[in-house]
């Protein structure tokens, strides 16, 4: 009987341990899940930890190649408000998210807008990576809120143009029934987001062809 105490004493002693180290870690860790997802480098400052609530400081994803500029996308703050006893529920219900101070740096390779940076990274993210950290439930994001939008478009004369800022963008009940693993989320943030402004900058083409790429990866279009 001790010493099966002893051993499970010894394995709380090793999941607490490594679960310290995790949150440690989180923030590399978040990096390399994204990073997965989109297939390119991601580096992420800070993971701050409250009890009803996390935020990631300064994210950063890099652009694929050959892309010009080295940034694709950057939020110096992303507020994710859900009490962690809703990971656990089913469905799984995020309160709301909000992206503060949002860059975005779109590249279109031909003069027919059909390739671009964003149209790589949104067939990458499309992919099924699997992932242990999957969670087989549905989830639903009640509120998303994307805030102070600056865009950087280069066509594919080169030039650079930089773009009326976006104020605010906000969507209501986004839900998913692939879970709430962060591969997943992110995903779903970034349709949102390039649906929106691709239609609001007129560069709605980009998204729309070639379909076998980005079709399953917008589908509400």
């Amino acid at each position: 009987m001790k010493k099966i105490i002893a051993i499970l004493v010894a394995t709380i002693l090793v999941i607490a341990g490594l679960g310290y180290l995790a949150y440690l870690n989180s923030s590399m860790i978040l990096a390399e899940i994204i990073s997965k997802k989109t297939m390119t480098p991601v580096s992420v400052k800070d993971v701050i930890w409250k009890k009803d609530s996390f935020t990631i400081d300064d994210i950063m994803i890099a652009n694929p190649t050959p892309a010009r500029l080295p940034t694709a996308m950057r939020v110096k703050s992303i507020k994710v408000d859900a009490p962690y006893k809703q990971y656990f529920e089913d469905p799984i219900l995020i309160t709301q998210i909000h992206l503060d101070s949002v860059y975005i740096n779109i590249q279109i390779y031909n003069k027919d807008q059909t390739e671009g940076n964003w149209q790589t990274l949104m067939g990458n993210m499309a992919v099924d990576h699997k992932s242990p950290l999957s969670v087989e439930r549905s989830a639903l994001i009640k509120k998303l809120i994307l805030t102070n939008i600056q865009i950087d478009l280069i066509l594919s004369d080169g030039k650079l143009h930089h773009l009326s800022p976006i104020e605010r963008l906000e969507f209501d009940n986004i839900s998913s029934d692939k879970g709430i693993p962060t591969q997943e989320i992110s995903e779903i943030i970034v349709q949102k987001m390039m649906q929106s402004i691709f239609l609001q900058k007129g560069l709605k083409s980009i998204i729309e062809a070639p379909v076998d790429i980005i079709k399953g990866v917008i589908p509400f279009l």
